[in-house]
């Protein structure tokens, strides 16, 4: 085990995302000017929709740095190593988020963890089909398209814009948990592990 975590710089991933959640804590509630590409003038978004992205990165690091020959000669089951740390992470984040949110300390804080969880699925799904340089930018690009056109001309929000959505709307959290989930059967997938290797763009 302490292989397994030196390997993959548990520590380092460990930090950056104790700062996200630290981040989610102080600044989730903070509010973003954004110009609506559809329409309506500038809008204002909640910045629980970016600073989950912190969080992306440190785990998607934890996930893809480990040079390729170290993990060929692993007698464990890394994989399912893998997904217990980032599930452990994920299910800390979206703790921490609930206590914040539903104690009334930061409402909008069960919102961004959401949103991490969400984000982490589809970077992996990224990291999956599109190689690992894709693994953050496609939860990137996702975030900028709800911040730039995830609301209709008259201020509602579209569906799919789901991490716009208040912490309290459980079909935001349904999506997001649904996308978590089919990562991580991604991630416990033999068919292509998530090594530093030469696999992708």
């Amino acid at each position: 085990m302490n292989i397994f975590l030196r390997a993959h710089r548990a520590s380092a991933s460990a930090g950056v995302l104790a700062l996200a959640v630290l981040l989610v804590a102080t600044l989730s509630g903070l509010q973003v000017p954004t110009l609506n590409l559809l329409g309506g003038g500038k809008s204002y978004v909640p910045v629980g929709v970016l600073l989950p992205l912190v969080g992306v990165s440190a785990i998607m690091s934890f996930l893809t740095n480990v040079p390729a020959e170290i993990e060929a000669t692993a007698v464990r089951p890394v994989q399912r190593y893998e997904a217990l740390a980032v599930s452990l992470a994920v299910v800390l984040s979206l703790a921490v988020g609930a206590l914040l949110g539903f104690t009334g300390l930061q409402e909008h804080a069960f919102a961004a963890t959401r949103n991490l969880a969400g984000y982490v699925g589809l970077a992996v799904l990224g990291h999956r089909f599109l190689g690992r340089h894709a693994a953050v930018v496609i939860p990137l690009i996702f975030a900028f398209a709800c911040m730039t056109a995830g609301r209709k001309a008259g201020g509602q929000l579209w569906p799919w814009a789901w991490p716009l959505f208040e912490s309290r709307h459980i079909p935001a959290a349904l999506v997001a948990v649904a996308l978590y989930l089919i990562g991580l059967v991604f991630l416990l997938s033999k068919a292509r592990p998530m090594r530093r290797a030469k696999d992708g763009p």
